[in-house]
């Protein structure tokens, strides 16, 4: 038997054995690396064998778990690292952090995001404000020698802000952001921004939504992790960057004094806390502020001053709610990229003095959620 046979049979050796390995190991429902949920097994029927869906599923099922999964990612990212390339998965790789890429923007998103935006205004004339939060790839794009192509988003959230309605108040965050580019505004492994980077957005936000914010001096600053590795590290799973701190602000409000509620179509869940601590001893820490993310989240604070605040958003606004909480009687946030129903079957939009887009940038020009609001 010559080299050349031994070798084939020692690769399909090898195959079969991670195969078979891979159908006896135990599965995982969810991967704390990656942050998601896995593949099932698919559902065995002819119109699946036909269709070739059975054969689609089962390959992803496969890849989801494949025995050892995580170290031949970790194994795979690294070498390519090692030969020079910076941008793996749509993450962007640098000696001190890990950037989020935003694509392609997808113009047709936008226009509908826009146009919901502006017809929510014009059907309920509500008091309404929007504001979009650059991510840290444009914050921190003065940091590469060579611009690799990263995209203007102030010039497209200054686009964004024109086509807006001009009853809409716009927030307009990303000069503040700009000019403190050198502070710890961004986690280095995930995309949200610090609680320091809420904390000044927040205070630009009291200039339009109308409340004297807090100093942030008279704030109590509490670490409550340093080994935090976030959304993007789950992404390329490389271990050689510095893992971050998780901080929380506390203001005026003794926590015990708050009461959340979260709504979804199948439960609805009372908290007593707007810090979720028990997500600190999981990969996504971030879910420290309000928990994973629902549909409906109603943050109750017994200040009683009449003010209540409504707002469509992503998990950007999860850390500044923490802040806002401090100036409103009610806080209620409606995620809909998690909602398929008319909001108003969850809530009395009469109830509200003010509503607030609030989005990162990414969210905005990629997903197409938004103009869910007008599902009647």
């Amino acid at each position: 038997m010559n080299f050349q046979k031994i070798a084939i049979i020692i690769f399909f050796g090898i195959i079969l054995s991670f195969s078979t390995l891979t159908v006896l190991w135990k599965k995982k429902d969810y991967s704390e690396g990656e942050n998601r949920y896995l593949s099932k097994f698919p559902r065995v029927s002819i119109e699946n064998i036909y269709n070739k869906k059975f054969m689609i599923d089962i390959e992803k099922y496969f890849s989801d778990h494949f025995i050892m999964r995580d170290d031949f990612i970790e194994l795979k990212n690294n070498l390519e690292i090692s030969t020079g390339k910076t941008t793996i998965n749509n993450v962007r790789y640098t000696k001190d952090r890990l950037l989020q890429v935003v694509p392609n923007i997808n113009q047709k998103f936008i226009q509908n995001s826009i146009d919901g935006i502006n017809e929510f205004k014009q059907r309920y004339g509500k008091k309404t404000y929007i504001s979009i939060i650059p991510t840290s790839e444009y914050i921190y794009r003065d940091k590469f020698f060579i611009n690799p192509g990263i995209i203007d988003q102030k010039k497209d959230i200054d686009k964004i802000y024109k086509d807006i309605d001009k009853d809409i108040e716009k927030i307009d965050t990303v000069d503040l952001l700009n000019s403190k580019n050198e502070e710890y505004i961004y986690y280095k492994t995930d995309h949200h921004m610090t609680i320091l980077g809420s904390y000044y957005v927040y205070r630009e936000m009291e200039k339009t939504l109308g409340f004297d914010g807090i100093d942030f001096k008279d704030f109590k600053r509490e670490k409550v992790a340093d080994d935090f590795y976030g959304s993007l590290h789950s992404k390329l799973n490389i271990n050689s960057l510095d893992k971050d701190l998780v901080e929380l602000l506390k203001g005026g409000i003794p926590d015990e004094d708050i009461h959340v509620r979260k709504i979804s179509a199948d439960f609805v869940q009372n908290f007593n806390s707007i810090y979720f601590k028990d997500m600190l001893k999981k990969k996504d820490k971030y879910a420290v502020f309000l928990g994973l993310n629902e549909p409906i989240v109603d943050i109750n604070t017994g200040i009683m001053n009449g003010k209540k605040l409504l707002i469509f958003k992503d998990s950007y606004a999860n850390s500044i709610s923490t802040l806002l909480y401090n100036h409103y009687e009610k806080i209620t946030l409606v995620d809909m990229r998690l909602l398929n129903e008319p909001f108003e079957k969850y809530l009395d939009l009469d109830e509200y003095n003010q509503v607030l887009f609030l989005y990162n940038f990414y969210n905005f020009v990629t997903q197409n959620d938004i103009q869910k609001i007008l599902i009647k």
